[in-house]
């Protein structure tokens, strides 16, 4: 789904990053907000929302978190197709391999609501990284 730079602000995200890719396996994570304890993060590839997710357990920062994150993206991509593991794994190696820039975007939150609002966000938008953006939608009559 394509979600506007305006869009991702008025949720309240703020850019946070960059990923790089460099070579096949390569990418380079450039972290130019970083923030310790919870909040939650947005991964958008051109204008095309691609995942939420959360970071803050136990105060982590975000750039540890992204680090970390794409780090085991590199090893998936490194054992070849095809990729098995959770929609990140599975989906995100193609905009690696296809030298995509992602971009990373940020909103801190509360203990209390980070994980609730992860979720929201996910059934709402169903990006493709994500488990809800992989699941048929619930039919409303």
């Amino acid at each position: 789904m394509n979600v506007s730079r305006e869009e991702l602000k008025a949720l309240g995200f703020r850019p946070a990053g960059t990923v790089y890719p460099n070579a096949s396996t390569v990418v380079r994570v450039e972290v130019n907000w970083d923030h310790e304890g919870c909040a939650v993060y947005a991964m958008r590839v051109g204008e095309e929302l691609k995942k939420f997710g959360t970071t803050g357990r136990k105060n982590s920062c975000f750039k540890a978190r992204m680090r970390s994150t794409f780090s085991a993206l590199r090893r998936t991509i490194q054992g070849g197709a095809p990729y098995s593991g959770d929609p990140f794994k599975r989906f995100a190696p193609a905009a690696v391999l296809a030298k995509q820039e992602v971009e990373l975007w940020l909103k801190p939150s509360t203990p209390e609501a980070f994980e609730v609002e992860e979720s929201v966000l996910n059934n709402r938008y169903r990006p493709e990284w994500t488990k809800e953006g992989h699941r048929p939608q619930a039919r409303t009559r």
